[in-house]
């Protein structure tokens, strides 16, 4: 994150990185606030928890307990006195199988 926070500024001439997460799997449902937002997490294969947030896309609320493929931003939240990596999605869909 220290490396991502260095090529700020972004914006037209230096666009935003977008990171691709695959076979991504939510363990639970989607939590929608303010009837247009949600928030999601995922865990890591070692268990390590990631939070993360998808504005004005409730209305494509992805699946839990399915594999699914995620492109999200990476930015800091900071919020009572913690900073917590956060995930910020961009757009997700179920994961498909490479046969």
């Amino acid at each position: 994150m220290d490396e991502l926070d260095g090529l700020h500024p972004f914006g037209q001439a230096n666009a935003e990185p977008v990171f691709g997460l695959r076979g991504v799997v939510l363990r639970y449902r989607p939590d929608v606030f303010k009837g247009v937002h949600f928030r999601f997490n995922v865990e890591d294969e070692r268990g390590r928890r990631l939070f993360g947030v998808a504005w004005k896309m409730a209305d494509r609320l992805p699946p839990h307990q399915t594999p699914l493929d995620l492109a999200v931003h990476l930015h800091w939240n900071h919020f009572n006195d913690r900073k917590l990596m956060q995930l910020e999605l961009v757009d997700w869909r179920e994961t498909v199988s490479e046969e």
